[in-house]
């Protein structure tokens, strides 16, 4: 369960001109359910492991405000830009709550910092039928190399995609799209995030990438 809420505005001082922001707050959810370990038998008897323990654990999502401009230079072309601020100072620590006593609560600190996420695209039309699609995006990592950890990688991330838009009839359209995003190589050297009492830390160079497809087709009635 979660409760949140969210606004936006958009205002157009001129015809070839959009001004737009939005708000959403932060969401704090409650989760509850069972956890369940493999091992032998005599730990789960003792209750060194858990099998089917009640648990619950809390979770607040980020405080996301978006801020953009769209703009026509000719009546064929839409650029536009935006950017957003990520209140990620909300996540602080991994947290998990068994409710019988004999077992020991699990938590890991976070400690993300509030981050942002800029954006620029463009469409540029054809025809009334056809249109391209562009676009960059850069987005800058919430927590510091040091607390990265295997349950949430993270780094700095630079986005492309291109598409185009088709309709095919008055009722019918077909839209694709390709993005491929470039993390940022990492390389840890004074890693905080131990797993094997203390002699092994996440450290290491980390690279990624990310090629997403889409395709979609709508009908209106």
């Amino acid at each position: 369960e979660g409760f949140g809420y969210q606004f936006g505005l958009m205002y157009k001082p001129f015809n070839n001109v959009s001004l737009g922001a939005s708000f959403h707050s932060e969401v704090d959810y409650k989760f509850k359910g069972t956890a369940d370990a493999k091992g032998s038998q005599q730990l789960l008897d003792a209750k060194r492991l858990p099998e089917n323990a009640d648990i619950e654990a809390k979770l607040t999502t980020p405080m996301n405000i978006a801020v953009g401009l769209a703009f026509d230079p000719i009546s064929q072309l839409t650029l536009s830009f935006d950017y957003q601020f990520v209140g990620w100072s909300s996540y602080k620590v991994l947290a998990v709550n068994f409710i019988d006593p004999a077992f020991t609560d699990l938590e890991s600190p976070r400690d993300y910092e509030d981050t942002y996420i800029g954006r620029f695209g463009l469409e540029y039309r054809l025809s009334p039928a056809l249109s391209l699609l562009g676009g960059v995006y850069y987005d800058h990592q919430p927590v510091s190399p040091s607390k990265l950890n295997p349950s949430l990688p993270d780094a700095n991330r630079l986005g492309f995609s291109g598409g185009f838009d088709f309709k095919v009839s008055p009722k019918l359209g077909i839209a694709a799209s390709y993005l491929f995003i470039r993390s940022e190589e990492t390389t840890i050297t004074d890693s905080q995030e131990n797993y094997t009492a203390g002699i092994s830390p996440f450290n290491g160079t980390y690279n990624s990438t990310a090629n997403l497809f889409s395709l979609s087709f709508t009908y209106s009635f």
